[in-house]
């Protein structure tokens, strides 16, 4: 649920980042168009605590560098911690919200089922087996993290992270 790519800046590609930024303003132009349907919130900041000390530590636009005593300040059960980058400008959804939404906009969703083939043709997905039957989509979006091999053979790097959350959600 996290849409925070100013996190992503001292892990992840440039290319990865920019297209995260991207997606977090769609997101929100998104949100606005459908009334708020999405769910979005907007965090009063996301604070990202570095495996080892702020040694050369910069920030960046929207990041703001933190040192140890402000760290505490904010979060007051945290462990002593030698700094922190709080993000700004970054917002969270629930999952389950995001796609209901999604689905009451989409043509046709199918739940419960398992995709068991693909055919392509003309470098298009043209049709997709499944428990439940063949279907001819216009589109097919995975949603499983890694996009499924054998039928994806494309570069692939899972993203993944860690959250605690300090407050209620």
């Amino acid at each position: 649920g996290a849409l925070a790519p100013a996190l992503h800046q001292l892990s992840d590609p440039p290319a990865f980042v920019a297209l995260a930024r991207s997606s977090l303003a769609l997101y929100r132009q998104l949100d606005q168009d459908w009334d708020q349907a999405l769910g979005l919130e907007w965090t009063k900041g996301l604070l990202l605590l570095p495996e080892g000390p702020p040694s050369g530590l910069q920030p960046w636009p929207g990041v703001e560098l933190l040192d140890s005593q402000r760290v505490a300040e904010l979060v007051p059960e945290l462990v002593p911690m030698p700094a922190g980058l709080l993000a700004h400008d970054q917002a969270r959804v629930h999952p389950l919200r995001l796609v209901a939404a999604l689905a009451r906009r989409a043509g046709s969703v199918a739940t419960g089922v398992v995709m068991t083939d693909l055919e392509v043709g003309g470098g298009r997905i043209v049709r997709v087996h499944t428990t439940a039957g063949g279907l001819h989509p216009g589109m097919v979006v995975f949603a499983t993290g890694l996009a499924p091999e054998p039928w994806v053979q494309v570069p692939q790097r899972l993203v993944k992270g860690h959250l605690v959350a300090t407050e209620p959600v």
